[in-house]
């Protein structure tokens, strides 16, 4: 490439029309051309919204310290099954970018709930938020999580096997009255008294999901009373060895 190309108005032609068709792999390649190159990169990684990682499963640490170096202005976080990511790499992320919107870190085995710590403090705008598959997730950070926000709208907590106290997930849902999305699937601690909840305190939701949630009885009233008081597009009961309720 020429010097011509880096002279070329960054925002009016470089970033939109150039750089949005790019990979990582070819930002990074950029990076090593030169100096020129390494700027012109690292500016628009300043200005990127979104970061999209999901489901790479190798990525260099090296390579993600540039991105939390440059990356201060993301609204959108997405590290759906990512193996590699730690707590070291990921919380200065999470300091370097307090205006979380969407975060998804589901089945990210090799982190722990103190990631999550900068996220609860001082995300304050975080609307949508993915931690399914996570088995490190604790009860005490949900209390934590419903003590310091108040704007969620979308919540998957399916298969968080820590997930078992039913005041946390009652106090959960009267709090984040504005949820539209949420799972709870494969949890044996959700039954029907949890979606009395539901039907009380969200009515505004769309999607709920209960995949493998052995305790919920589908032939109860509490599914009328669901459907009655919630603008439901799409409930999703499946259980795939379901209990003998007493009729």
């Amino acid at each position: 490439m020429s010097d011509h190309f880096i002279s070329l108005l960054q925002e009016d032609i470089i970033y939109p029309y150039i750089f949005s068709k790019l990979s990582l792999k070819d930002y990074f390649n950029l990076r090593c051309l030169s100096k020129a190159y390494k700027e012109l990169v690292d500016c628009y990684f300043q200005q990127l919204k979104t970061l999209d990682l999901s489901n790479y499963k190798n990525f260099s640490e090296d390579a993600f310290r540039i991105l939390n170096l440059n990356c201060t202005h993301l609204t959108c976080i997405q590290l759906k099954s990512c193996p590699w990511i730690t707590n070291e790499l990921l919380i200065p992320l999470f300091k370097n970018n307090k205006n979380i919107v969407s975060l998804n870190l589901s089945h990210c085995e090799n982190l722990t709930a103190a990631c999550l710590q900068p996220v609860i403090v001082s995300c304050k705008e975080l609307k949508d938020l993915d931690l399914s598959g996570n088995h490190w997730l604790t009860n005490g950070c949900l209390e934590a999580l419903i003590f310091h926000h108040t704007n969620l709208c979308s919540l998957n907590l399916a298969d968080c096997s820590q997930i078992s106290d039913q005041s946390v997930i009652y106090n959960l849902l009267r709090k984040f009255t504005n949820l539209n999305q949420l799972d709870l699937s494969k949890n044996p601690s959700i039954d029907n008294q949890i979606l009395a909840v539901v039907a009380e305190s969200c009515s505004n939701m769309k999607n709920l999901k209960l995949v493998d949630c052995p305790n919920i009885n589908p032939s109860s009233d509490v599914i009328r009373y669901l459907l009655e008081n919630c603008h439901l597009e799409n409930l999703t009961i499946i259980n795939k060895n379901p209990r003998r309720f007493p009729t």
